[in-house]
């Protein structure tokens, strides 16, 4: 099975790496999967996006709220 992995270029977070498995969730909420926090916040929603990864294809889906 191919590893993918998210990397933050840019932001409080920058340099951090994330191994994405399955479904992550991108927002301000503490149980999201990459959580913003701080100057970043203000930036996304508390459920901002979710990122899926389905055999070699990944996706990105706005949840907006």
């Amino acid at each position: 099975m191919t590893e993918f992995v998210l990397q933050v270029l840019s932001g409080a977070q920058a340099g951090k790496k994330i191994r994405v498995n399955g479904p992550l969730s991108l927002g301000r909420s503490p149980d999201s999967g990459l959580s913003f926090a701080g100057a970043d916040a203000s930036l996304v929603s508390s459920q901002h996006a979710s990122l899926e990864i389905q055999g070699e294809k990944n996706g990105v889906q706005s949840t907006g709220y």
